[in-house]
């Protein structure tokens, strides 16, 4: 037996067909590409419009709050009250006067100065709710889902 000349028959069928199967293949990942990246903009368009609906009633419901909480002649009642003639003759007479704020005496501070981090003294944070802590967990997670076009 001899070996095949790349001239035969065979051989020509051969690289057509692994060219197709190529092409093929190509075109198949073109196709995966596309599908990918219209998923990825559908993603990103849904996020931004659920924003956008999110920020709009937000915006919606404080005017309904300020409408509700302030009707238009409770307005123009605040108003005359900003007029300086109509607190008195000296402006301030409508306000009551408070008593000083008492300031507690440092236990001897010249003896033992605190480092600076400690003479600040320390700040109470608010109550958190939990589900507010989780949503950026939540919303990071979202993204983590979102297959990226050109990575795969």
């Amino acid at each position: 037996m001899h070996p095949q000349k790349p001239h035969e028959p065979m051989d020509l069928i051969s690289s057509l067909l692994l060219a197709d199967s190529v092409e093929q293949s190509r075109l198949a990942d073109e196709e995966m590409r596309q599908h990918r990246l219209l998923r990825f903009d559908a993603a990103q368009r849904f996020v931004v419009r659920q924003d956008y609906t999110r920020r709009r009633k937000l915006v919606q419901n404080t005017a309904q709050v300020a409408e509700t909480q302030a009707p238009a002649e409770t307005l123009d009642n605040a108003t005359s009250c900003l007029d300086p003639l109509a607190l008195g003759p000296t402006g301030l007479q409508s306000f009551p006067s408070f008593p000083p704020i008492p300031v507690e005496p440092s236990p001897n501070p010249s003896s033992d100065p605190a480092p600076p981090s400690q003479s600040r003294g320390t700040v109470d944070l608010p109550n958190v709710d939990p589900k507010e802590t989780r949503a950026p967990m939540k919303k990071m997670m979202f993204y983590a889902n979102i297959v990226h076009p050109f990575k795969g």
